[in-house]
């Protein structure tokens, strides 16, 4: 009986799709589809309250000065550390409504808590600019007037705070100007770090403070009712049909509405938006078929963009 060595064959070409995460090539089209729907909302955005987390830290960083030489230490930055690592020191986060699930950075800050007991820029995202929470929320922070293109205050930035604000005094909960101050005295300690690191000298209740202020799940009656009044506009182009796939998985039975069951549904809502699919897949042109080493994986590639509801 003959034995064969196991032997390297021939690298596949660059320009062939197996083995890859998206083997069937059709991520272009979910994309194309998905930006004709919802113009401004991205397939990470389903923590939609990191738009508040976004708004306070606006009002927290607002004039403070960066080191030129630490681009990637810069305050807004700084600030997403202290949230993030929060979340994580928080003992009961993942226990909470919502649990942690859909966190920007979690692993990661994970890791660096175990290890280092503290983040900055070597131990966080590699690329936060994109993957953390202000990069990902940042288009539709802009959009509803939270924050400008620098993640500076925006018009709007005032009201959702003030909102925040409100649900925390009912609750008998520590108010925004005492916290805003504590944490921006946290941001600039932070960068004056060389290099700029979260060590803000805190006790446990104050890092669960900051956890509890921003978990997922727990938004309180006010800001959940102006995120939503914000995110079902109706007649907003930028939102495209968000309002309308809002309603469908509101009217959904259970938890969970496949992706086949939305589209019938808001083709039958509006057969305009039902063309859309096929528009956009026309518009990409023939597509290749796959070949033999084909990837499951892919479709987590194809899944729609979605926003989870604000106390989700």
């Amino acid at each position: 009986m003959s034995i064969a060595f196991p032997f390297l064959s021939l690298a596949d070409p660059l320009g062939t799709s197996e083995g890859r995460l998206d083997p069937l090539g059709l991520y272009q089209i979910a994309d194309s589809l998905a930006t004709q729907l919802v113009p401004s909302v991205r397939e990470r955005m389903i923590r939609v309250r990191f738009l508040t987390a976004m708004a306070v830290g606006a009002l927290v960083t607002e004039g403070l000065e960066a080191d030129p030489r630490q681009r990637e230490s810069l305050p807004y930055l700084a600030w997403e550390w202290h949230v993030v690592e929060a979340i994580v020191r928080s003992p009961d986060a993942a226990d909470a409504r919502g649990g942690t699930g859909g966190v920007p950075g979690i692993g990661v800050t994970r890791r660096a808590a175990r290890q280092h007991e503290c983040l900055d820029a070597r131990t966080y995202l590699a690329t936060p600019r994109v993957f953390g929470f202000n990069g990902i929320y940042k288009r539709l922070a802009i959009h509803f007037g939270l924050t400008d293109v620098h993640l500076a205050p925006g018009p709007n930035a005032a009201r959702l705070v003030d909102a925040w604000n409100r649900d925390r005094r009912r609750a008998g909960l520590v108010e925004a100007d005492t916290l805003i101050s504590r944490w921006r005295t946290a941001v600039e300690r932070a960068l004056n770090q060389s290099p700029p690191t979260t060590r803000p000298g805190w006790n446990r209740e104050a890092w669960e403070d900051l956890a509890h202020a921003f978990l997922p799940g727990m938004a309180g009656a006010n800001e959940r009712k102006l995120l939503q009044e914000w995110l079902t506009t109706r007649g907003d182009g930028r939102l495209g049909a968000l309002p309308d796939i809002w309603d469908l998985v509101e009217g959904a039975p259970g938890e969970d509405l496949s992706e086949r069951d939305l589209h019938d549904r808001l083709e039958r809502a509006d057969p305009g938006l039902g063309r859309a699919a096929p528009e956009a897949s026309a518009a990409m042109g023939p597509r290749r078929p796959p070949g033999p080493s084909g990837d499951s994986r892919s479709a987590r590639q194809n899944q729609p963009r979605h926003l989870s509801r604000p106390g989700k």
